[in-house]
C-alpha cells in the first residue's frame, strides 16, 4: 500500500452508483464507465489537483473520488450526472452520495483502500438513500447546524433528475466553465443552436437554482466549520 500522510482538514467522499444498471446492455454499462472516465478527466482538467487519490470504479457499477477541495463536492458531482444524462444514444444517470469529513488514511493507488470519516459517511448515505439521486452526510454536530445543506442538495437532485439530454449538455457546460456566455455555448453544442434557445433552456432546466446553489455552496468555509466543531 502507497500510503500519504492524511490532510488535516475535511476532504469530500463522493461515492455513486449506476442508475437502473441491471437493465443495462453490457455495451450500454461500457459506454457508460468510459462517459463517467471523460467526465472525470474534464473535470480535473478545469479543477486541477483536486483529485486526493486516483478515481476508483468497482463491484461492476460503482464509483468512488476523494476530493481535496470539499467545496467542489457539489459542483463535481453535478457535472458527472449532467454528462451523462447528457448522451442521446443512450440513458445513462448515476446516484451520488457526499461525504464530507476527516480522513485516517490514503492510498496513492486507490481510493477504494482509503478510509476514514468521510469514507465511511458517502458509503453508507448511498447505501441507506437508495431512492435519493443526490445526497450528502457530514458529522453529526455539522449536519444538526447545517440542515440547510441537506435539503439544498436534496433539490438540486430533484432538479438533474428531471432534465432532458438537450438540457444536461447545456447545463454541463456552464457546470465546467462558468465564464462562457449563452452565445458561447450555442456555438458549442451539436448541432448549434441560437443564444435564445440557450436562455430558454436554462430556463427550463431551472439553471438559477443549481446556480445560486452552487454559490452558497463554494462560499462554506469548511475548515472553519471543521475548527468551530473541533473546539
Amino acid at each position: 500500500m502507497n500510503a500519504s500522510a492524511p490532510p488535516n482538514g475535511y476532504i469530500a467522499v463522493l461515492t455513486g452508483d449506476f442508475i437502473r444498471s441491471t437493465q443495462m446492455s453490457g455495451r450500454d454499462l461500457s459506454h457508460s464507465i468510459k462517459d463517467w472516465e471523460h467526465a472525470v478527466a474534464a473535470f480535473t482538467q478545469h479543477y486541477t489537483d483536486i483529485l486526493l487519490t486516483p478515481a476508483d470504479f468497482y463491484r461492476g457499477d460503482a464509483w468512488q473520488v476523494a476530493l481535496g477541495h470539499p467545496q467542489y463536492a457539489l459542483r463535481f458531482a453535478l457535472f458527472i450526472r449532467a454528462h451523462l444524462i447528457s448522451r442521446k444514444d443512450y440513458a445513462a444517470d448515476t446516484r451520488v452520495a457526499i461525504g464530507i469529513g476527516g480522513v485516517d488514511l490514503l492510498d496513492n493507488t486507490s481510493t477504494a483502500r482509503s478510509n476514514g470519516e468521510a469514507f465511511v459517511l458517502s458509503g453508507r448515505t448511498l447505501d441507506q438513500n437508495r431512492r435519493d439521486d443526490l445526497s450528502i452526510a457530514m458529522p453529526p454536530l455539522i449536519s444538526k447546524a447545517h440542515l440547510w445543506l441537506e435539503g439544498m442538495v436534496h433539490a438540486c437532485g430533484i432538479t438533474v433528475s428531471a432534465w432532458s439530454s438537450r438540457q444536461a449538455d447545456i447545463a454541463s457546460r456552464l457546470l465546467l466553465e462558468p465564464e462562457l456566455s449563452q452565445a458561447e455555448i450555442g456555438r458549442l453544442v451539436t448541432p448549434q443552436i441560437k443564444q435564445q434557445t440557450v436562455r430558454d433552456s436554462l430556463a427550463a432546466s431551472n439553471w438559477a437554482l443549481l446556480e445560486k446553489s452552487l454559490q452558497a455552496f463554494e462560499a462554506t468555509d469548511w475548515s472553519r466549520i471543521q475548527n468551530h466543531v473541533t473546539l
